[in-house]
């Protein structure tokens, strides 16, 4: 943390994490969703309804099973299959309230933010250092453009 005179403290991204995780508030999960004959499939981070949390979602990453454009969409619906809440970084630190979810489907669901591209099986890691923020009721999905093809994403969030 740097702090000046007059003015407000200034803190990092990489110390805003620590002082997260040192707290019991940061998170992952992971999810391998298989591919499914005329499908796109999508992973999606979640923050339940009643949570009582913001999630700051800190970076993802993915594969594909196939060479694919990659759609990262807002998606307010919890996808079909629930894939558990997220593992707590600091180790015996109780679970997230914010949950992974996939499905397949026929199309790209929610508002597309931003679309790339990956390669097959090679891991994609984006650049920035904070993805998004999360209020209950809020989630954000990735999904691949391409049908018939294997997503596996890990998310990593801190909860407030």
């Amino acid at each position: 943390m740097r702090n000046f005179l007059g003015t407000a403290s200034s803190v990092t991204s990489t110390e805003k994490w620590l002082q997260a995780l040192a707290a019991g508030q940061t998170f992952s999960h992971s999810v391998n969703v298989l591919a499914v004959a005329a499908q796109n499939s999508h992973a999606q981070l979640r923050n339940p309804v009643g949570s009582g949390v913001t999630a700051l979602v800190r970076i993802y990453y993915m594969s594909a099973g196939a060479a694919s454009n990659v759609s990262l969409t807002f998606d307010n619906v919890a996808l079909g299959t629930d894939n558990g809440f997220g593992i707590n970084m600091l180790s015996g630190g109780a679970a997230s309230k914010c949950k992974v979810f996939s499905t397949t489907n026929a199309g790209i669901l929610g508002t597309t933010v931003e679309q790339f591209q990956v390669n097959a099986s090679t891991p994609f890691i984006p650049f920035i250092e904070w993805l998004c923020q999360l209020a209950p009721g809020q989630g954000v999905d990735l999904a691949l453009a391409v049908v018939n093809v294997s997503l596996l994403v890990t998310w990593k969030w801190m909860e407030q």
